[in-house]
This record gives structure tokens, C-alpha cells and sequence, in this order.
């Protein structure tokens, strides 16, 4: 037994010395559990729903959705790779996980972490995050094989792959490459343990190479939205867009072919590797969503981010023998999505998971038809609308792989778009009018829908329950002095409060923000770990989330007699120990936390132990006794954990103006990283500080200019720290002029403009009576008749200014 106190480090930060008894924890017998199931999740890339049928992927029909639950009604919450994967991992909307770009990091929790946790066998072969930029292993991944990061591209030929952090190049297929070292992993795997694959190939994903299946026949996407006009005053600006060019449709062709054989080639590997479960396909559950659709000239849109059908829905299907039997198999309209793929798997292995998404056991097992009455969808609601939402503005010209930042409901018979940056907005009954072809938002006979579904969204961007959740952590005997625990709430910037019970001794609560917390220098016995979110309208969770463990050591006891503080600014520390077992030998080493530990190394009670010049961060002290006449080892070694800081809070940020906007309004929202010891103050410019503690602040009444706000708080080691967050505001029109045109009269029936102005964008043209549509600084118009024809043009600035509008009317001979 150790004699000496725990301590309490919250994210990185120790907060609390906690008084207990000591005493050692009571051996007990648990009855083994049955195992939890496996689970396989397959992730294809770029995946419409229209390539989801048997005749694209044969084995995928035959032996999952002919075997489980099609799910025909399955959208992603956001239709881009790294956003969507981030909701699939964490089952938190866009804007609860905040990766709203490719090139945003995941910051939050993931199921992966969790499973590990719970003692599954992990392996991600294929594409992870494109923010994970270098694509190197991660800890929560037992068997890692990496692709679409780092040195590795989207060519499915010949591929880069990171395999357990050595990159090489390896001759083959790519989902043939990744579908040997998934079927390399399941079976290695002992059959005592349950395992978590994720099997994620950048298939269909252009450039979609490898010459597979060139005979398959895949024919063009002309759906009646195909080169829909768009160019109506119906249409937001955004959407409008001149036709299809012969270019633009062959283009588009030629990547649904590539893709749709592409598809057709992954089908082969999924066989291979639910093949490869062999007798475990009994007790495993198996996934298969893609991470977002795709356009081939719907709309007169290319790639994917928009909310329509072709982009948001996508193919998913979900096998489970325990809970559907093959026989029982059937399809489902209920309204389902990305965001519910993890709390589905936690809802199957039997822990919880507080999120966004809904488990879709209860429709698997036939108690439940839905599971909602409506799914949010929405893009760059994240990290980067705090910033520059959207690359600075909702209008863009056409066909530009970009969409604007939107937010939207979907029911199981209505759709309704809101952009929040031009206040436009589409309603659109998708009982009648599945193409998405008439835009309702207008018609007074369903103003009172309109209304019931604007309500609908106003609820699923509200605040979310306040409901906490542990990821990791110990549970049950452990045999280390230390414990980490993550956790999270849906919001993203929740703060949260940690207690510590010690054989039924409760301890106080305490900040313990950052969604992770580590205790140190734990004695012997029986402990309860709880933590309780607290969101940002100031609401605690009232059920705070809990784990319990148990310390029991063996060996001579080890007893400090001296030891740094719970945490310091200093950066030396210093140790005297001693043990109650005459002539113990000892052994020490420190190390700081995330870092490998270092050799054990002899040590003396005499003279004790000193550092110094360490860093800032975690470090733990473990010394060891040994018993001259047993032998016997103090385990675990006794520690001791100090936190070294000297760095002021910094803050998660949930609300902000853009860099550069037109607006003279603007809100903050922020939550610091780790406890504080006083107030949070704010100031504008030069103007006198606000006490600003709720982690809220609203400015009105901007002038023209650059303005900054400064957030300054105190640690509770009385590190001080100032975060500036400056921004523009610029209500000056930009400038724009029509640099070369056809001339006048003109026998061109093709012709192309070219605009030039300071601070542009880029342009709006209005021609002749189509309404303003999107253009670039080199137009083409189409074809048009002969007669006479007006060209207006205004440009458009980062912030949202218009310019005056030029105009040119000129006349095409016939």
C-alpha cells in the first residue's frame, strides 16, 4: 500500500488535493460477461445512392442489405469527406464537432477510443480524416494502414500507404491492397476478443483509376434535375448558373462511368472480406455508409457540399444476425443518417453514448419504425464559419467545387434550405417533386408548413441536452497510480466539473475542463470518478457520468515524505521517500505523460530525488521498494504527479464575426481550456474592459475599420493570458469594370466577357431577362439568338459589398 495522497490533473491542469483514508481495496470475483459483438464498419468515398443498387455492387446486396436493413432514406448531416467521417466517428452534428472544412482537425472523442477502451482489437485500413495530415498511426488503432494523406494520394493504383507508420509504396489495387490487410487483421485476431474494423478505401473517389471492370456498362446521370435552368429568381443566387457546356457534360460522363466502375470493383473486396469472418459473421455487426453523394450535372452542379438528394443521401445498410435475422431482412424510409452510426455501435457493444445521432437498434430489432421526425443538414457551420464561413460568401461562381454555408431540415415529406448569410431559403416537397425541381418557399398555402419546419431547425441547432459521457478511463481493478479520463457533451463548448470519491469518501467538485482529466497519486482502494458537462447557457448535467475502479498494490510499501505541490510554476521538483520494510532497495524514473517511460534507474531514500529544467506539462514520479528477503516489487510503484505551467488559459471558441464582414454587429461565445482563478475580462479596442465571465459577449454598433477584442483571464497558478481576436469591417462597394466584350454589332452567337475590379471576388451578371447568376472573371454566355442583348454585371468583396452595376447592350446579327 502507498501512503501518500491523490492527485487531480484536469485536461492539463491540476486542480484539487483530496484528504483521504487509505485503505486497501477489497478483492472481489466478477462472473466473465458475454462478449460484446464485433463490429466492421465499411466507409466508401463519393458514393451516390444511385450506384447503391445490386447491379453495382452484387455481393454487398447479397450479403449484407439481403441479410440486414436497407436503409433507403440515409443522409450525411454534411456532405463533404473529413466533416462526414467526423460525424460518423463521434456521432455529433457539424457544429457540435466543428470540422466543417477537409482541412479542419478532429478534436473531439471518437467510438474508436471508446472500443479501444473497452478492450476491443482496432484497424483502420483506408482513409481516416483528410485532416489527419500525416496519416500516420493513431492510439486508438491497434493495426493501422493509411491512405489519402500525407505522401499518399486518391490513385487507387499503386498506392502510398502508411502501414503502422512506415510509408511505402506498394504494387496493386488499392481496395484490393486495403482488403488483404483487413482480412490480415480479423484473423489475427484471438476469437477471445472482439474486434473493430474500419474499412475505408478512397473508392469511388476520382480519379477512380485502375481499369477495372471496363465493360460495365454505366449509363449517363440525366435525372430530370440534369441542366436543370437555373438562372430563375426561384433560385438562390448561389445555385444560379449558365448551362451545361458540351465540355462540362462530357466531363461530367466520363467521371460517373469512372466512378460507377469504380463501385462496382470495391464489391469484389467487401466479399473478400465478409468471407474473411468466417463463423464470427454471427456475433458481428456490419456497417456500410458512404461518406457523402455526388452531382454529375444535377442542378448544373459537380462534386458534392449541397444540400440536395443527389449530394446528401446516400447508401447505407446495416447487417446484424443477433438482432435481424437474414430471413427477416427489410427496407426502411425511416429518416437515419451518418450521425447515428456510433451511437448505434455503442447501443450494441452496451455503454452509452450521448450525442446527436440515435441508436438504430430499435428499428433493427423491429420495436421502432423511426427513430425522427426530422435530420438536420447543414455546411461550414463549424471551425471555419467562425472565421471565413464558407471561403468568405454564399454566392459563388458556377460549377466552383464550393457550396454556401446552409442549414437545413429534412422530414419524411419536406426539405427547407436556409442560408443564413443572404437570408434566401428553399422549400421543397419531396413526395411530389423528388428532383427538387420547385422551390415552394413562396406559396402562402404552405406557409403554415413553413413554419412548422423552420421550428423543426430552430430545435435541432438549439442547445443540446446537457448529457455527459465517459470515453475512456479505468474501470474495474487497475494496477497504475494514475488515471485519465476522456468525455464529452454534445456541445462544443461545454465546460465541465470532475468529483473524486475514495472508499465512499466524496470529494469536492472541480473544474475540469478540456474534455479529459488525469489523477495521480492514487492510494489503495475503492474510487468513483464522475463528471458533469456544464453547456453554454450555464446548465449542469444533473446525472453526471461515472466510472468506478479499484487500487489494490502488492510489495513493500512505498511512503513520500516530501513532494512538489499538485502544480507549480517552478520548474525543479523534488522527492524524499522511504518504506516501513527495512533494508528495501528502490528504483525510480519520471516521465512526462504522453511520452514512452523512461528505464527504471537505482535511487537512494537518503539523498531523495531532484529535477529540473523540465517543461511545462504533466510529469509523474514512480518509485519502487524492493524486499531483500521476498523479493517482491512494490506494485503498483508508488507516484507521485505535478503539473507544471506557465501559460495563461486559452479558450474554445463557439461564435465570432468573420475576418472581414459588412455587418457592424457581433457575438462571441468562448469556454476556457482549463480552470481559472478570477474573472474573464474583455475589451474592444481601447475602450474600457467588461467583466465577460459568462463566456458570452455582443458588440452592436461597429464603425468602418479593423477592431480587436481582447480576452484576458488567470489560471488558477495565476498565469495570465490575453487572446486577440481581430476582425474587419468594410461596407465600401467594391469597384468593377467590363475589360473585353463582343463587339457591336457582333456575328458571334458564343460570346465571352471579361471583368476586372478592385477588391472583386467575383461578379454577378444579369443577362438580358435571366435573373443575376454567379459568374467568373472570363464568361462565356452560352449560346444565344440573334437580336439585341444587355450584359449588367456588379462585383462582389470578401465582406458581401456590391459595386454599382456597368452595363453593355450590343446586337448579334442574324
Amino acid at each position: 500500500m502507498r501512503l501518500a495522497r491523490p492527485r487531480i490533473a484536469v485536461g492539463c491542469a491540476l486542480l484539487v488535493t483530496l484528504g483521504v483514508v487509505i485503505a486497501p481495496a477489497a478483492a472481489t470475483t466478477a462472473q466473465a460477461a458475454p462478449q460484446p459483438p464485433n463490429v466492421l464498419l465499411i466507409i466508401s468515398d463519393d458514393q451516390p445512392s444511385e450506384m447503391f443498387t445490386p447491379t453495382f455492387m452484387p455481393a454487398v446486396f447479397s450479403q449484407i442489405v439481403n441479410q440486414g436493413v436497407r436503409f433507403d432514406r440515409a443522409y450525411d448531416n454534411s456532405s463533404l469527406c473529413c466533416p462526414s467521417r467526423s460525424e460518423i466517428f463521434t456521432g455529433l452534428w457539424e457544429h457540435h464537432s466543428g470540422v466543417d472544412e477537409n482541412d479542419v482537425g478532429l478534436d473531439r472523442p471518437t467510438i474508436a477510443m471508446a472500443l479501444h477502451d473497452q478492450g476491443y482489437r482496432t484497424a483502420l485500413t483506408g482513409k481516416y480524416l483528410n485532416s489527419w495530415k500525416t496519416c500516420g498511426p493513431r492510439a486508438e488503432f491497434d493495426e493501422w494502414a493509411c491512405v489519402a494523406s500525407g505522401k499518399s494520394d486518391y490513385s487507387l493504383v499503386n498506392p502510398w500507404i502508411n502501414d503502422n507508420g512506415a510509408w511505402s509504396q506498394v504494387t496493386g489495387y488499392q481496395p484490393d491492397l486495403l482488403a488483404d490487410r483487413m482480412i490480415q487483421f480479423l484473423n489475427t485476431t484471438p476469437a477471445s476478443q472482439p474486434f473493430f474494423g474500419v474499412y475505408a478505401p478512397t473508392t469511388p473517389h476520382l480519379p477512380a483509376n485502375g481499369g477495372k471492370y471496363p465493360s460495365f456498362q454505366v449509363p449517363p446521370a440525366r435525372a430530370p434535375s440534369y441542366d436543370e435552368e437555373t438562372r430563375t429568381p426561384e433560385h438562390p443566387v448561389w445555385e444560379r448558373s449558365f448551362p451545361l457546356t458540351a465540355s462540362d457534360k462530357t466531363a461530367f460522363d466520363n467521371q460517373h462511368r469512372q466512378m460507377g466502375r469504380a463501385t462496382r470493383a470495391l464489391d469484389d473486396s467487401v466479399s473478400r472480406i465478409l468471407a474473411a469472418l468466417g463463423s464470427r459473421a454471427a456475433d458481428t455487426i456490419v456497417i456500410f455508409i458512404s461518406d457523402n453523394g455526388y452531382h454529375y450535372g444535377e442542378h448544373r452542379r459537380t462534386w458534392k457540399a449541397s444540400p440536395f438528394e443527389e449530394s446528401v443521401r446516400v447508401p447505407m445498410s446495416i447487417r446484424f444476425p443477433s438482432v435481424v435475422a437474414p430471413s427477416s431482412r427489410f427496407a426502411t424510409d425511416a429518416l437515419v443518417g451518418n450521425v447515428d452510426i456510433t451511437p448505434t455501435i455503442a447501443d450494441a457493444v452496451g455503454f452509452p453514448w450521448h450525442a446527436d445521432g440515435t441508436s438504430l437498434l430499435p428499428i433493427l430489432g423491429g420495436s421502432a419504425s423511426i427513430v425522427r421526425d426530422a435530420y438536420l443538414l447543414e455546411r461550414c457551420t463549424g471551425i471555419r464559419f467562425l472565421t471565413d464561413p464558407c471561403r468568405s460568401h454564399a454566392w459563388y461562381p458556377p460549377r466552383q467545387t464550393t457550396n454556401p454555408t446552409y442549414q437545413a431540415v429534412v422530414t419524411h415529406r419536406y426539405k427547407l434550405i436556409r442560408y443564413p448569410l443572404t437570408g434566401e431559403s428553399q422549400l421543397f416537397d419531396l413526395a411530389n417533386d423528388p428532383y427538387e425541381l420547385d422551390n415552394l418557399t413562396g406559396d402562402p398555402s404552405l406557409a403554415s408548413v413553413k413554419t412548422t419546419l423552420q421550428g423543426q431547425l430552430d430545435a435541432l441547432l438549439a442547445p443540446p441536452p446537457i448529457d455527459t459521457t465517459i470515453v475512456t478511463g479505468p474501470s474495474g481493478p487497475v494496477r497504475s497510480r494514475e488515471a485519465t479520463f476522456r468525455y464529452f457533451t454534445a456541445s462544443r463548448t461545454a465546460r465541465y466539473r470532475c468529483r473524486l470519491t475514495h472508499d465512499g469518501v466524496a470529494g469536492s467538485w472541480f473544474a475540469c475542463d478540456g474534455q479529459r482529466t488525469t489523477i495521480g497519486g492514487l492510494d489503495d482502494g475503492n474510487y468513483t470518478f464522475e463528471v458533469a458537462g456544464i453547456d453554454e447557457t450555464g446548465a449542469t448535467d444533473q446525472t453526471p457520468a461515472s466510472r468506478d475502479f479499484s487500487i489494490a498494490s502488492t510489495g513493500p510499501a512505498v511512503r513520500f515524505s516530501s513532494e512538489p505541490p499538485d502544480q507549480q510554476r517552478s520548474r525543479s521538483v523534488a522527492y524524499g521517500f522511504d518504506s516501513p520494510v527495512d533494508g528495501a532497495t528502490f528504483e525510480c524514473r519520471l516521465r512526462q505523460l504522453g511520452t514512452p517511460a523512461p528505464d527504471w534507474s537505482s535511487c537512494d531514500p537518503v539523498t531523495g530525488m531532484s529535477f529540473s529544467n523540465l517543461a511545462d506539462g504533466l510529469w509523474n514520479f514512480e518509485v519502487r521498494a524492493r524486499d531483500p528477503g521476498t523479493g517482491d516489487v512494490t506494485d503498483p510503484p508508488g507516484a507521485s504527479l505535478v503539473r507544471i505551467d506557465n501559460a495563461g488559459p486559452s479558450w474554445v471558441l463557439g461564435a465570432r464575426p468573420p475576418t472581414s464582414t459588412d455587418q457592424t454587429t457581433a457575438s462571441f461565445t468562448f469556454a476556457p481550456t482549463e480552470g481559472l482563478g478570477g474573472p474573464i475580462s474583455c475589451r474592444v479596442g481601447t475602450k474600457p474592459a467588461v467583466d465577460c465571465s459568462s463566456g458570452t459577449l455582443s458588440l452592436t454598433g461597429l464603425s468602418e475599420g479593423g477592431h480587436t477584442l481582447s480576452i484576458t483571464a488567470t489560471d488558477e497558478l495565476g498565469n495570465a493570458a490575453t487572446t486577440k481576436l481581430s476582425w474587419q469591417v468594410d461596407r465600401t462597394p467594391p469597384t468593377v469594370a467590363i475589360s473585353s466584350k463582343p463587339s457591336n454589332p457582333s456575328t458571334s452567337t458564343t460570346p465571352t466577357f471579361t471583368f476586372s475590379g478592385a477588391g472583386a471576388v467575383m461578379y454577378l451578371c444579369t443577362l438580358d431577362a435571366w435573373a443575376s447568376t454567379p459568374c467568373k472573371a472570363t464568361q462565356s454566355m452560352g449560346t444565344l439568338t440573334p437580336g439585341t442583348h444587355t450584359l449588367t454585371v456588379r462585383s462582389l468583396d470578401k465582406p458581401g459589398n456590391l459595386s454599382a452595376p456597368v452595363s453593355y447592350t450590343w446586337t448579334i446579327s442574324g
